[in-house]
This record gives C-alpha cells, sequence and structure tokens, in this order.
C-alpha cells in the first residue's frame, strides 16, 4: 500500500494525491549493482526486454589483435595459429591441387589482356566498325564490277580505311568525343597500353576485312592476280597510312589526324593517274621492308608519346576564361 502525504497545495479534510515511492534498486532486491557507464559501453544493455535477443547468434567483432597475429603469421610464413617462428605444416593436398594457382598465373596476362580488349572494344566509338564495314563493302563491289581493276581497288581502298579508323580510334581530348574519356584518364591502366589495345583493336578489324574482301573478289572475280598479290598490293602502305594516323591522333587530335591521312592518301590516290608531278610518290608507298620499318618506327613514337604529358592542341586541357 502507498502511503498518503499532504501535498503543499492541498486543503484539510480533502483526499491528498498518492506519491509512489520509486522502486527499489538492485541493491535492494539482492541483484548486484550495475556499474557506472556499463550501459553507455553495451548499447543493447537499454533495449526493452522484448529485444535482449536480437543479437543472439551474431558474434561480436574481432578485436585489433586479430589483425596483429594477422601480419605477423604472414610475415613469418605461417598461420595466425601456428607458434611464432614455426614453419607451416606440409600442405596434404595432392600436386595436381597445387599446380592448379601456378596455371592461373600463367594465364593470367592473357586473361587480362582478353577482358582489357573486350572492355576498350565496348568504350570505342560504334561507328568505326560500322564505317569501315561499309567502305569495304563498296571496295569490293567495284572489284568485282571490273575484275582485272581488283588489285588497284582494294590498294586504294584498304590503307585509307585502316589509316582513318586507328585515327579515330585514339582520341582522349577535351573536344575528342570519347564519351569514356574522364574514366580512362583517372584508371590506373597505363595511357600506353590503351594506346595498344585501341590500335589493335581497329587495325586488326581493318586487316582482317581487308582479308575477307581479297577473298571475295579472288573467288567471285575474275582476277588475274593471286592471293599472295593482292594481299602484297595494300598491306605495306596500310601498316603506314595507319601508324601515321595513329600517331597524329595520339600528339594531336583525332579530326586533325584523319584529314591529314586522307589528304596525304588523296595525293597518292592522284599519282596512280599518271600525273607528273606525284610520280615520285609511287616508290614512296611501295611495298617493302622501307614502308614497314617506317610503319613500325611510326607506331613506336605513337606509344612513347602517348604517356609523356597533355596532347598539342589548341587551348589546352581546359578551357581559356
Amino acid at each position: 500500500m502507498h502511503e498518503w502525504t499532504e501535498s503543499p497545495g492541498s486543503s484539510p479534510g480533502s483526499p491528498r494525491d498518492p506519491i509512489p515511492e520509486p522502486p527499489p534498486s538492485a541493491p535492494s532486491r539482492g541483484q548486484p549493482a550495475e556499474p557506472v557507464g556499463a550501459a553507455d559501453a553495451d548499447p543493447f544493455a537499454m533495449m526493452p526486454p522484448e529485444l535482449h535477443g536480437i543479437r543472439h547468434g551474431i558474434p561480436d567483432p574481432p578485436g585489433p589483435q586479430i589483425v596483429r597475429d594477422v601480419l605477423l603469421a604472414s610475415a613469418l610464413g605461417g598461420t595466425p595459429t601456428s607458434p611464432r617462428g614455426t614453419a607451416p605444416e606440409a600442405d596434404p593436398a595432392p600436386i595436381r591441387y597445387r599446380l592448379r594457382p601456378l596455371a592461373r598465373s600463367a594465364l593470367r596476362p592473357l586473361v587480362r589482356a582478353w577482358t582489357l580488349l573486350a572492355m576498350e572494344s565496348r568504350i570505342m566509338r560504334r561507328s568505326i566498325w560500322v564505317v569501315s564495314a561499309l567502305a569495304m563493302a563498296v571496295s569490293v563491289g567495284f572489284a568485282l564490277a571490273e575484275g582485272r581493276s581488283a588489285q588497284l581497288v582494294l590498294s586504294l581502298a584498304a590503307p585509307l580505311i585502316a589509316g582513318v579508323g586507328v585515327a579515330d580510334s585514339y582520341d582522349l581530348g577535351r573536344d575528342g568525343g570519347d564519351t569514356a574519356a574522364e574514366l580512362v584518364l583517372t584508371s590506373p591502366t597505363s595511357p600506353r597500353v590503351i594506346v595498344l589495345a585501341r590500335v589493335t583493336l581497329a587495325f586488326g578489324y581493318d586487316l582482317g576485312l581487308a582479308l575477307l574482301g581479297s577473298s571475295v573478289a579472288l573467288s567471285y572475280g575474275s582476277v588475274p592476280e593471286s592471293m599472295t598479290a593482292l594481299v602484297t598490293a595494300w598491306l605495306g602502305p596500310m601498316a603506314l597510312l595507319a601508324a601515321l594516323g595513329l600517331l597524329l591522333a595520339v600528339i594531336w587530335h583525332a579530326e586533325g589526324a584523319i584529314g591529314v591521312a586522307a589528304a596525304v592518301w588523296m595525293a597518292y590516290a592522284l599519282s596512280v593517274i599518271d600525273l607528273l608531278p606525284l610520280d615520285g610518290m609511287r616508290a614512296f608507298w611501295a611495298n617493302g621492308p622501307v614502308t614497314l620499318a617506317l610503319a613500325l618506327v611510326l607506331v613506336t613514337a605513337a606509344v612513347i608519346a602517348a604517356g609523356r604529358g597533355e596532347p598539342i592542341r589548341f587551348g589546352g586541357a581546359t578551357h581559356r576564361s
């Protein structure tokens, strides 16, 4: 029963408000007193009784000691449960299972290269693949219509397609139109590796188209030359013009590289129709070791220049105020 006490504002003879006494403390109930700060240390201590089992089955997070044990065991070559300084136990697994990580490590560079090529093919403009295939299809159509001029048509079309495609495949500048330029520039992959990946995709694609076009022209047209003669007619100039476009795209931008490559190749194409001032260009663009060596030099220069700094562009990397 509660004890009735007289409140200050009550009048004599009126019932007085009951004031309940506080509940007995933990020591009075025969329980140990809760230490000071225990509720602050355990956030679950102040939960209602219905939620006290919410953390059942959830282990406590590991303390900092486990980090020191793992680092020490890694430095000593053991495991976290092995004594300090002792060698790890012998692996009971068969040797074939232990050789699998070695095989994976040997294939890792190939897997990484394939993954990089697959990712770069998704970033590159789709117009490169469509325009190159369309231009090669038109060239093969002309070659089939005039079988005797198939070698001339392919020798003019294949280098121009490769030069424009390779030049358009790499442009990480401000005005280049590359949708993933910012992402590529901030990625840990080296710009030189990106150059090699993109030129491999673009030039390999155009090379495959040229080989396919030559085989179609040889199979369905009245071509007097052999497959070797058709390929050697465009292979060297194709490599050289693609290398020139790549170098200009790296140090300048893709639009300028495409324009220069098209102008240079137009001058060569005009020399084929026996214009006297341009007859000397035939020897320069003829297939041979000098042409292939010059193409290799230009590709090497483009790869080296890819990571040396900002390309030559008007206005630099930022807009001028």
